[in-house]
C-alpha cells in the first residue's frame, strides 16, 4: 500500500486569456475575440489531465497525484458567463476570476496565478506546477515556487508566433512540448457567426417586451427616418446585449444592434 509520504501531488495553471488568444491563433491563424470560439470545457479540461499525466508517468517514484486545475479568467461586471459556469461546475477545476474592464482587457489574472503558486509551493501541498500562460509577469511566482522545491513545468499552445515569453521559458524547469492544432481542435472551435445571432436575438426579446410609450415614441422617429434609437432606450438596449453577449460589443456590432433595433420594430408595427 502507498503510503502519503509516497504521494507527490502537482496542480496545473491556466492562463485563460493566453489559452483563447494562442488556441485561436493556433486554428486559424490569428487571434480571435472570445466570442468567436466555442469551447468544449469537460474536453479541454480531460485533454490537459492526460497532457500533464503523461509527461509525469516517466518519472520515478512518488506516484505522482493531481491535486487540481486552476483555471484563470476575467469575469464583466458581477456575473460569471455561462462558460464560465460550466468551467467551475467541473470536478478538479478551482475557477479564479480577476475583471474585464471597458476596453475588453484582462485585469488581476496573472496576480492571481502568483499568489496560488507561491501559496501552494509555501505549503508544500505540491511538488510540480503546470502552467499555461506565456505572460512574463509570473516569472516571479516561478523563481519563488523553485526555492520551496516545486518543479515548474511550462506547456504552451502551438501558433505561427512565438507566443510565452523568453525570460518565461528560461526560468521554468522544463519546456514541454505545446499542445498541437490537433489536440486544439478536439475542445475549441471558430464560430465567428454566432454572436450575431445571440445579438440579433437578444434585440428582438428587446423590442418585444418595449414600454408601450417608448415604442411609440421609437415609432415617430421611425416613420419620420429619424434613425436614431431614443437615448433612454438605447442606454437599456447596449446593457441588454451586452449580457446576454458576456462581454462588451464591438463598434460593427452595436451598428448591427441599433440596425436589428429598426428591422424588429417595423415588423412590430405592421403586425
Amino acid at each position: 500500500m502507498i503510503q502519503e509520504a509516497e504521494i507527490s501531488r502537482y496542480a496545473i495553471f491556466v492562463d485563460a486569456g493566453y489559452f483563447f488568444a494562442e488556441g485561436s491563433r493556433s486554428l486559424i491563424g490569428r487571434r480571435e475575440r472570445r466570442h468567436g470560439l466555442q469551447l468544449d470545457a469537460a474536453k479541454a479540461i480531460e485533454t490537459l489531465k492526460q497532457v500533464a499525466a503523461e509527461h509525469l508517468s516517466h518519472q520515478e517514484m512518488p506516484r505522482k497525484e493531481l491535486l487540481r486545475i486552476y483555471w484563470y479568467d476575467g469575469v464583466l461586471g458581477r456575473n460569471m458567463s455561462d462558460e464560465q459556469a460550466s468551467i467551475a461546475s467541473l470536478n478538479d477545476v478551482k475557477l479564479r476570476l480577476g475583471v474585464i474592464n471597458e476596453e475588453g482587457e484582462q485585469k488581476g489574472v496573472d496576480a492571481l496565478i502568483v499568489t496560488d503558486l507561491i501559496e501552494l509551493a509555501r505549503l508544500n501541498a505540491i511538488r510540480d506546477a503546470f502552467l499555461l500562460s506565456g505572460d512574463e509577469d509570473v516569472r516571479i511566482a516561478v523563481q519563488i515556487a523553485q526555492n520551496y522545491g516545486v518543479r515548474v513545468h511550462l506547456l504552451g499552445i502551438a501558433s505561427d508566433a512565438q507566443s510565452q515569453s523568453e525570460q518565461l521559458r528560461h526560468e521554468v524547469d522544463v519546456v514541454m512540448e505545446s499542445l498541437t492544432r490537433e489536440q486544439i481542435q478536439e475542445f475549441l472551435q471558430h464560430t465567428p457567426g454566432d454572436n450575431l445571432k445571440i445579438i440579433a436575438e437578444a434585440v428582438r426579446d428587446f423590442v418585444t417586451d418595449l414600454a408601450p410609450e417608448d415604442r411609440e415614441e421609437a415609432r415617430i422617429r421611425f416613420n419620420a427616418r429619424e434613425y436614431d434609437i431614443p437615448e433612454l432606450v438605447d442606454r437599456r438596449l447596449l446593457p441588454h446585449c451586452r449580457e446576454r453577449l458576456g462581454r462588451f460589443l464591438e463598434p460593427d456590432e452595436t451598428k448591427l444592434m441599433r440596425a436589428c433595433f429598426w428591422q424588429f420594430l417595423s415588423q412590430t408595427n405592421q403586425n
